[in-house]
């Protein structure tokens, strides 16, 4: 037997519509199912625990300082098993990058702070530059990147980087169970040089098993004076791969033994706690755009558009996998 808990809306993961969503519980946790007009109904689950989902979904929340997430290029040097960006289409089929004067023209009479991303932004040789572009543009916001941190184990690089006017590093930094054995010892050779240069951190790591949180606390210890937050995300079925057993957020808090002594986050899909000393957010991505819009970061998808960022995040995989359709037909 099921019960509706709430309504809220969403995009249809195959054609992008907008679809009103419900969410309703079952014997085994939470579930948002979603109806197109098109494609019919789609669900997921998003929590096993009824209470600690509807604890964070009554609170109110309002929006935070905005990033603008702003892709350069859809190429990457790895091949992240839950890639939300389907970074590595085939070279023929790859949607183009942004040359330097679309890039610049975007980024003019932008107000926010800027996350320049990808794919990998590591990769585009004119990164340094686009840095110093958007930080002259920019000078009292902040400029960022996402990055797998592989080139930033070349110290000449870090260095340039720093001196580009990069504010801080969004550090994808996994457990050696999630990637393959040779990326660890770089990326931290990676974290060694931003210690060095002082380029401060925002270590991300995504998990498909709890126990991958481990290997986290050792890291946050050895690099305490460089990492200044931490997100810690669940894997959820987007990009090449599903996890064989999806977790929630509150499988990582009774693991950690946080189920009462985690903080209200930004959203109804993440919370706060502190680990080794840092404030650590625990996330799990869900597409409920009725509660996200408002107070969401935004993200440049590939058709120029600039959106909600979960929305984006959503909808960016639909239009790169038309385009790949196109180009193959």
């Amino acid at each position: 037997m099921s019960s509706i808990l709430s309504e809220s809306s969403s995009i249809c993961p195959f054609c992008g519509s907008d679809a009103p969503g419900v969410y309703i519980t079952r014997r085994d946790g939470v579930y948002f199912i979603l109806e197109c007009p098109v494609h019919g109904m789609h669900e997921e689950k998003v929590e096993n625990d009824v209470d600690s989902f509807l604890y964070r979904y009554e609170m109110d929340y309002s929006p935070g300082p905005k990033h603008l997430v702003f892709p350069l290029t859809y190429r990457c040097n790895m091949k992240c098993p839950y890639c939300y960006s389907l970074s590595n289409t085939p070279e023929g089929n790859r949607v183009a990058d942004r040359n330097r004067s679309q890039i610049e023209s975007i980024l003019s009479g932008r107000t926010e702070n800027i996350m320049f991303s990808g794919g990998e932004p590591t990769i585009r040789q004119d990164l340094p530059d686009l840095i110093l572009h958007a930080k002259t543009l920019l000078p009292d916001r902040r400029v960022s990147i996402a990055t797998n941190g592989l080139k930033l184990a070349n110290p000449s690089y870090a260095e340039t980087l720093k001196e580009s006017g990069l504010d801080f590093i969004l550090f994808s930094l996994h457990d050696s169970g999630y990637e393959p054995e040779r990326i660890p010892g770089r990326k931290m050779q990676a974290l060694e040089n931003m210690g060095r240069y002082n380029i401060p951190v925002w270590l991300s790591r995504t998990i498909d098993n709890v126990r991958q949180i481990d290997s986290l606390l050792t890291i946050l210890e050895r690099f305490r004076k460089v990492i200044f937050h931490v997100t810690l995300r669940s894997a959820k079925p987007y990009g090449y791969f599903n996890p064989g057993k999806e977790i929630f957020i509150s499988d990582i808090l009774k693991y950690l033994g946080k189920e009462r002594d985690h903080e209200k986050g930004r959203s109804p899909f993440n919370c706060y706690i502190r680990i080794a000393g840092r404030r650590v957010k625990v996330s799990s991505w869900v597409c409920d755009t009725g509660r996200l819009d408002p107070i969401d970061d935004d993200i440049l998808i590939v058709d120029d558009r600039i959106l909600p960022l979960h929305r984006g995040l959503r909808l960016d995989p639909i239009l790169i996998s038309q385009h790949t359709k196109k180009q193959t037909a």
